[in-house]
């Protein structure tokens, strides 16, 4: 550890004053909790809040549609970092959310897509790992990472006369239940995307151990997954703990979203648009709710934030507007701008998404951070500030560069989903399809994956294609036949985002 990286933890630790450690109070059932607080025991506490399909133009602070009104996350980024290449490890929900829980690119473990999960119940999570640490670990919202229908494979494997509900295979609970939330690590839970949890606590302040109870609800799921979200930190404010928030939003159904955030958006627009933005509304509610109660308890300075989209936004190459009900509408609403491509895709649109991270006091304010960074650094980074060891994590600690401690170091970014493959590093981009369709792209010039530079730089074509197959080779990527085609959905993606392409 350098001298710079050295000083910086002292500080952390210097930051949070011990004080006197109070007795612990044990309830029967219930995780030790202590009657002193997080700062006290001088660890700090640790936030990720995470949207689902929510495209990069999609906060005020991007600065790229003037329709949008998100003044709480705005101002997480004005006291923070706005990233302006933060990268998610998939352009898919299930692999996106593998990679961040564990801090590992989500092929080690054989996760590429939907169809290939569940997260292995061989693999550590975040809050397995800050659980042993002494963390209270609390998760709210979407998880998907438990088995589903469309995950063949573990189907065949698992269920010998598959029974079908509604034309899905159903699971059965007494498989499933060893994937969900209290069984990966975490102590405390409020589980599901919209109306119906699996809690172990309630949105009154009552607490239920191992008791696992079912609510249901007809609030909208913004504002649930925001009021448990409260009632967690009300409830562990005086404990280190780790929450992993995880909204279902701005995704789809869209026709469930409440005139009150609506209307905020007045004027001609697409009515899928105008579902977004009010579902984006609700979470920045939701963020300047949670930002409050932290500072009345005095914990704001004693929190680490993440705020990251899963993914980019699904346009249906064509964002067209259809009725809200209709459940064949493809466009949630959300956009990607400036970059081209989108959900389940390898280009820029697919895997660049919002990112923020902010600690007052810690990270110096205002910052707009331009070099590549990933998903899988916010866990290392949230694991390494609670004294874990992160080697055998693919992400780096972001702290050292974040407060400016130390320059932040030449790196590479993997992706691999489906039959396309991508490589990043600070300045440059490969891509590359299964059909032999190549690309290189200067990504520090602003050219937005608008021209492509494979002929005019075949040197660096060259070393960003040996990188990527090395990567290949250590066992990043599922095994399969490369020389597939392109799928149909990819295959129509890519004519229409290519035509936009030249080459340079």
């Amino acid at each position: 550890m350098n001298s710079s990286l050295n000083i910086l933890y002292t500080f952390i630790a210097l930051s949070f004053t011990l004080l006197s450690f109070n007795s612990c109070v044990s309830k029967e059932e219930e995780p030790a909790r202590s009657s002193g607080s997080s700062k006290d025991n001088g660890q700090a506490n640790v936030i990720f809040i995470i949207t689902d399909d929510q495209g990069y133009a999609d906060l005020g602070c991007y600065g790229q549609v003037t329709d949008i009104k998100t003044p709480n996350i705005d101002q997480l980024a004005a006291t923070g970092v706005r990233m302006t290449a933060g990268y998610c490890t998939s352009p898919q929900c299930v692999p996106s959310r593998a990679g961040l829980i564990t801090g590992k690119y989500q092929q080690r473990f054989g996760l590429e897509g939907n169809n290939t999960g569940p997260l292995p119940l061989s693999e550590k999570t975040i809050a397995d790992k800050l659980k042993s640490k002494g963390y209270i670990t609390g998760m709210v919202g979407k998880w998907h990472l438990q088995p589903l229908h469309v995950q063949t494979k573990w189907v065949d494997e698992n269920l010998k006369s598959p029974k079908m509900v509604n034309g899905r295979v159903h699971i059965p609970s007494y498989l499933s239940k060893q994937y969900l939330p209290d069984q990966r690590g975490f102590t405390d839970y409020f589980c599901g995307p919209d109306k119906d949890y699996r809690a172990n606590f309630d949105l009154e302040g009552n607490y239920y151990g191992e008791k696992k109870k079912s609510f249901s609800f007809k609030d909208f799921r913004i504002d649930l997954q925001t009021k448990a979200a409260l009632e967690f930190i009300k409830r562990n404010k005086n404990d280190p703990f780790f929450l992993y928030l995880a909204y279902y939003g701005p995704h789809v159904p869209l026709d469930d979203v409440p005139m009150k955030y609506k209307e905020r958006f007045a004027g001609p627009m697409p009515e899928r648009r105008r579902a977004a933005l009010g579902l984006m509304s609700a979470i920045d509610d939701g963020v300047g709710k949670i930002m409050d109660l932290l500072r009345d308890n005095d914990l704001e300075e004693n929190t680490l934030i993440f705020f990251i989209s899963d993914n980019g936004a699904p346009l249906g190459i064509f964002k067209k507007d259809v009725d809200l009900a209709d459940k064949k509408g493809v466009w949630n609403g959300s956009l990607n701008d400036p970059f081209i491509g989108e959900k389940g895709d390898l280009m820029e649109g697919g895997i660049r998404v919002p990112y923020i991270v902010n600690w007052k006091g810690v990270i110096p304010e205002g910052q707009v951070a331009d070099y590549p960074v990933s998903t899988l650094d916010a866990t290392a980074t949230a694991l390494k500030l609670a004294g874990h060891d992160i080697l055998d994590l693919d992400g780096i600690d972001l702290l050292p560069y974040l407060s400016q401690t130390d320059e932040y170091p030449p790196r590479w970014l993997f992706w691999s989903f489906r039959q396309q493959e991508a490589i990043r590093n600070l300045s440059w981009k490969y891509l590359r399809l299964s059909n032999g369709k190549e690309f290189a792209f200067n990504m520090k010039n602003n050219e937005n994956e608008l021209f492509n530079r494979n002929s005019s730089r075949k040197d660096v074509k060259k070393n960003l294609s040996k990188q990527l197959n090395k990567w290949i080779r250590s066992g990043n990527r599922i095994k399969r036949d490369w020389n597939i085609p392109l799928g149909a959905e990819e295959n129509n993606k890519y004519q229409h985002y290519l035509k936009l392409i030249k080459n340079k």
